[in-house]
């Protein structure tokens, strides 16, 4: 694979979030309501942004066709339109298109956004940078990849989507590191909330 097809790659992806998470399910011009898992993944990004720094190798494992997508950009714009924070600092890439198309890796997008598109490496990174890997489980290496990354810099704010088995998959070292919010197929509960906007009193 070409160093240079992976740049441009990365750049265009950084380039295509905004539209995407612009053109995920909404409401008219509406965004559906958060599931919980959006709430709880909100709440260890404002730590991460307040400083605390343990929480930030995140595994959302669940059901093709459950969610997950839709939850990533919805965090993407919580970033972008309520923290400020500026879009060449949020990286999302879909693991099956990254090795389907360009047979590369995580480690190795993840060295070219860090490197190339920052000009620095991990150790060395000021600002904080948040990276989104859907399907990650395409990439057998994910959860090692993770650990490396999560090790290198207190910087990086990691989020794997994949199948259920997502929490079979990975390795000793990365689960000490790993925390975990599942996403599960919808109850009438949220049903409600999200196909209706009923909401009930003791909601979130």
């Amino acid at each position: 694979m070409d160093s240079g097809d992976l740049l441009n790659y990365v750049f265009a992806k950084l380039a295509e979030a905004e539209k995407l998470s612009q053109d995920n399910p909404r409401m008219g011009n509406v965004p559906f309501e958060h599931r919980k898992t959006y709430f709880q993944i909100k709440k260890h990004i404002d730590e991460f942004l307040n400083g605390y720094v343990e929480n930030r190798f995140l595994i959302m494992p669940g059901l093709r066709g459950v969610g997950k997508t839709t939850i990533l950009f919805q965090i993407y714009e919580y970033l972008r339109n309520e923290k400020g924070v500026d879009s060449d600092r949020i990286l999302y890439l879909s693991v099956d298109e990254l090795s389907t198309y360009l047979g590369a890796g995580i480690l190795e997008a993840i060295d070219v956004f860090v490197g190339e598109v920052h000009e620095t490496s991990p150790v060395y990174l000021e600002k904080e940078l948040f990276i989104f890997l859907d399907e990650s489980h395409y990439d057998k290496e994910w959860s090692q990849v993770g650990k490396i990354v999560y090790d290198q810099s207190k910087k990086i704010f990691l989020i794997f989507t994949g199948s259920s088995a997502l929490s079979l998959e990975m390795n000793v070292d990365a689960a000490r590191r790993i925390k975990k919010e599942p996403v599960f197929p919808m109850n009438f509960r949220e049903y409600n909330l999200l196909k209706n906007n009923i909401r009930y009193n003791d909601d979130f």
